[in-house]
């Protein structure tokens, strides 16, 4: 099973429950395990990601203004990867790719479409279900349960 990550604890997550993913977030994002940091990226920051926070944090609320997501997602790369699961969030649009984001990549693609576990922790229970879900779409059950 292919299993494509778009926010770090989501690979985390998978890492944790399969021992192996094909794709993260990118290096400046993801790093845990370190094994991830080979791995390829389908998405990145639209804004420069160098400077201070406070040189960033404008960037991010310059193109939040406009009404535009903070990350592009490379559909080609990710119909490339052929994933059959997806792990992205919805919970927080300048964090990582949004949810709308995500669906308008898979629009494009042309073979059949994975099926997309989005992450939505609001407490730690939340933490646990979502785990829970990303184990039942990756057929990890078990590990989700140690």
């Amino acid at each position: 099973m292919k299993i494509v990550t778009l926010i770090a604890s989501a690979t985390e997550i998978v890492c944790a429950l399969v021992s192996r993913t094909i794709s993260s977030a990118g290096p400046t994002s993801a790093d845990h395990p370190r094994s991830v940091l080979r791995l390829p990226a389908v998405t990145e920051p639209k804004f420069p990601t160098d400077g201070t926070s406070y040189a960033i944090d404008e960037r991010v609320k310059a193109i939040l203004q406009e009404g535009l997501s903070v990350y592009r997602v490379h559909a080609d790369a990710l119909a490339a990867l052929a994933p059959d699961v997806v792990v992205t969030q919805d919970q927080c649009q300048v964090c990582a790719v949004s949810l709308a984001d995500v669906e308008g990549a898979l629009c494009t693609y042309t073979g059949t479409r994975p099926a997309v576990v989005s992450l939505l922790p609001n407490c730690l229970d939340d933490v646990w279900a979502d785990i829970r879900r990303v184990a039942a779409r990756s057929a990890r059950r078990r590990a989700a349960r140690r």
